[in-house]
């Protein structure tokens, strides 16, 4: 990029959200959120051919291009390095992938009430393959917990022991996290910042692009929009290109989380992916 040249603000750059790839056999619960290799691959050949671009995940606040788009995964399931990655590269694209550090090399033990915990968890060797490919790996805490229902103590307990076991594995710093299941709070995201995590990412709701800007603590409270098997690759790229919502309906959303929390404290069963 040419020292004259100059694209808009970070707030534009949308951040895509995966969890699973592939076929077969799925609970009903999570059949949304595993996406078939041939979509993935559907939903990358429209974003080139509309002229996007991937960018780093840990440095989403720094646009580089005019077309920009962050990929992101969830959960550190095998299918990142066995069907995205290849899927990727043969795009020149990268991603990033969250890892909940306790289940390295394991299965996805938190989905067990939806039945879905036999899923491979990424390895140690393989996360380390990644990162020798270009690819971003990230925290998704130690054990996928919710973290704004914990303490203090053991939210920093979960942070600190997510990114320290990932930066052991793959040998390079860890600085982005995504949140378990996307909830967070100010209280979070202030312990988050003294874990050592940069940027962190929650779910969002498809309304919004991504970042809204990097002033105050808006860097650690990145929405993303979710992608699930039910899009073609030309919804997903009229999703990307989607205006945002209006600061009224962002006060209305962040306004009702406190209640919400109230809620899930009384009920596992509430928690989404």
């Amino acid at each position: 990029m040419s020292a004259s040249t100059s694209y808009s603000s970070a707030g534009d750059v949308p951040v895509l959200l995966y969890h699973d790839l592939g076929i077969g056999e799925v609970h009903d619960r999570f059949r949304r959120f595993v996406v078939p290799p041939a979509v993935f691959d559907e939903h990358l050949d429209a974003l080139a051919g509309a002229g996007y671009v991937t960018g780093s995940a840990s440095a989403v606040h720094e646009r580089t291009a005019e077309r920009q788009v962050v990929l992101t995964f969830d959960d550190g399931f095998a299918s990142f390095g066995e069907i995205a990655a290849p899927i990727m590269r043969s795009h020149g694209m990268t991603g990033a992938v969250f890892v909940p550090s306790a289940y390295i090399g394991g299965t996805s033990e938190w989905l067990a009430s939806l039945g879905e915990d036999h899923r491979r968890i990424l390895s140690a060797d393989d996360l380390r393959d990644l990162v020798g490919q270009g690819m971003e790996v990230g925290g998704h805490g130690d054990r996928h917990l919710a973290l704004d229902l914990l303490d203090d103590s053991d939210v920093e307990a979960e942070l600190r022991r997510g990114r320290d076991t990932l930066e052991q594995v793959i040998g390079v710093p860890v600085r982005s996290i995504a949140y378990p299941y996307g909830w967070h709070g100010r209280r979070v995201r202030r312990i988050a910042r003294r874990a050592g995590y940069d940027v962190g990412f929650e779910v969002g709701d498809n309304i919004h692009r991504g970042l809204l800007r990097p002033e105050s603590d808006r860097i650690l409270r990145v929405r993303r929009l979710v992608v699930d098997r039910t899009m073609s690759g030309e919804d997903l790229v009229n999703l990307v290109a989607r205006g945002r919502r209006s600061r009224a309906a962002q006060r209305a959303r962040c306004m009702a989380r406190p209640g919400w929390r109230l809620v899930r404290k009384h009920s596992a069963t509430a928690q989404g992916l």
